[in-house]
């Protein structure tokens, strides 16, 4: 998943609509606290998942006072609070996702502009698919068991199909101490191109 663009508008810190380009190499934002930058994070998190798990892991503390916590208190918009983001997933087509808030924080889903329940036609079905790690989650994944980090910096990094092609050509070793995995490897790659 490659992110392009975001538009947010009455989600936590963004009050007006905004637009914010993300296609590029590498993207950074920075800025002083309370410029925006979770809010950014978590409109990403919240629109593909539908949930933050900043906001998750408030409700477990106190409901009430995390009740109502996605919606700017100023947003005074004519349309719900909504974000939308667009990507190209990994064979380069090109997708938006759109999640709108109601005002009993239920939500509405868009995928390419039909309303679906959720997004595992697009390959996103739990939270490892995250495209990113936000500050306040960084504790849960430093502490993560090594197997389970793995499998989220896999993801995150779209490694996928390198790690599935490095499983099909592995040969165990042979009790001769000889593998044949490098000569396999590079024969496999050789097919490819």
């Amino acid at each position: 998943m490659r992110l392009k663009s975001l538009r947010i508008a009455g989600f936590r810190g963004f009050n007006e609509e905004q637009s914010i380009d993300l296609d590029g190499a590498l993207i950074i934002y920075c800025g002083i606290n309370g410029s925006g930058k979770s809010s950014l994070a978590e409109a990403v998190e919240w629109v593909l998942f539908g949930f933050t798990l900043r906001r998750q892991k408030g409700d477990e503390i106190s409901k009430r006072e995390y009740a109502d916590s996605y919606r700017n208190v100023h947003y005074k918009g004519s349309s719900s609070p909504f974000v939308e983001l667009v990507f190209s997933d990994q064979a380069g087509n090109e997708h938006t996702v759109k999640r709108e808030l109601n005002p009993d924080e239920s939500t509405k889903l868009f995928l390419d502009k039909s309303a679906v329940a959720n997004l595992s036609s697009i390959g996103i079905t739990n939270l490892r698919d995250r495209p990113i790690i936000l500050q306040h989650s960084l504790h849960d994944f430093i502490f993560m068991k090594p197997k389970e980090r793995y499998e989220v910096l896999s993801r995150m990094l779209g490694l996928d199909d390198l790690i599935s092609f490095r499983s099909s050509v592995r040969i165990p070793l042979k009790a001769t101490g000889h593998s044949a995995e490098s000569d396999r490897c590079r024969s496999s790659a050789e097919s490819i191109s």
